[in-house]
């Protein structure tokens, strides 16, 4: 078996450098260096990357691409540690996290950073040298999966670590991320000089019916199969069937436990007649309670899927999934529905 881990460079701000380009070439020489400074045991690594953008840039074409790279990847290391811009990590670790292919086979740790590594008070350093400590320790206690190490400070604060499935970003700087709608923490683990703190129950709560192979594909048509809209008083009546032809998943965001306009509910049944499946998620923290009003009851005898406590990051990627691997929408509405890597812990 390799010894080895693998860091995997994907660009984002840790990889900017202000004023020029960033070539693969002087990123790889300076991560290096940042690694041989942070003084750290028995890491033998190599690195790769697959791409360098910006993470605003970053499409699910761009995931599906780096989630086929580390499939081809994970049975020649013993972990993998992705680096990634912020904007849109939450999306990519959701992904990887839903694809057991991944997720159950090998430890993954991602991070970033708020600042260039290149910057002289860059958060990097922190990010990335905690990011190492959990990897060697997941490694060591067989812990796989999806994992966000992430500071975003510095040395003298914690360095919070994050479930994959659930992450979401809640702030542009400092520690910017939440293991998002639990109820007692907004993590599941940190670390503190250097030292690994971690709630064990939030690791191993798998519940698994699906075992698929996930599709190989160049590209995949989001705009066209899947819509978003967020509830609003400006939004009119009929607009949410102003969609595409194509489209096979709807998303609504609703307000608090899952209220909207009366007239939604008609919307929604003419939906599910054309054959579409209506997700809802709340927009508040929490997640839906659609037994709460009488209006949320309407809405889900109309068709309305709740979603419970998912958000629109990790119900995204599931989504995406979804659709690349059934072709029956009831198969799919089954696998949203199914807890794949504790994204319903509560």
């Amino acid at each position: 078996m390799n010894k080895k881990y693998l860091i995997i460079l994907t660009g984002g701000t840790f990889g900017s450098e202000k004023g020029k380009p960033t070539t693969k070439e002087s990123l790889v020489l300076h991560l290096k260096k940042m690694i041989k400074s942070l003084n750290i045991n028995d890491f033998e690594y190599d690195i790769e990357v697959p791409y360098i953008i910006l993470s605003e840039n970053i499409n699910y074409n761009y995931i599906l691409k780096l989630n086929n790279f580390i499939e081809k990847k994970i049975n020649k290391y013993k972990g993998i540690l992705l680096i990634h811009g912020t904007d849109t990590m939450a999306y990519t670790s959701s992904f990887l996290s839903f694809n057991e292919n991944i997720s159950k086979n090998i430890p993954i740790v991602i991070t970033g950073s708020n600042k260039s590594a290149f910057e002289e008070d860059t958060d990097a350093y922190i990010n990335l040298k905690h990011s190492i400590i959990s990897l060697k320790f997941f490694d060591k206690e067989n812990i796989n999966g999806v994992y966000i190490v992430f500071n975003g400070i510095s040395e003298k604060e914690k360095t919070f670590i994050h479930l994959g499935s659930k992450l979401k970003k809640i702030t542009w700087h400092g520690n910017c991320y939440e293991t998002y709608n639990m109820e007692k923490t907004n993590y599941i683990g940190f670390i503190y000089k250097d030292e690994i703190y971690l709630n064990y129950d939030n690791l191993f709560n798998k519940i698994k019916f699906f075992n698929y192979k996930l599709t190989e594909i160049d590209e995949f048509k989001f705009n066209e199969q899947i819509f978003y809209f967020k509830i609003t008083p400006t939004i009119q009546k009929k607009e949410i069937l102003k969609i595409n032809k194509n489209t096979k998943i709807v998303i609504l965001e609703l307000y608090g436990s899952g209220t909207a306009p009366e007239w939604l509910a008609e919307d929604i049944e003419k939906l599910v007649k054309f054959g579409i499946l209506v997700l809802g998620i709340s927009g508040s923290k929490g997640g839906l309670d659609l037994s709460k009003y009488e209006t949320s009851q309407k809405l889900e005898k109309a068709g309305l899927i709740s979603m419970k406590n998912l958000f629109l990051e990790n119900l995204l990627s599931k989504s995406v999934i979804g659709l690349l691997n059934f072709q029956n929408l009831e198969n799919i509405k089954k696998y949203l529905l199914t807890d794949i890597a504790n994204e319903y812990l509560y």
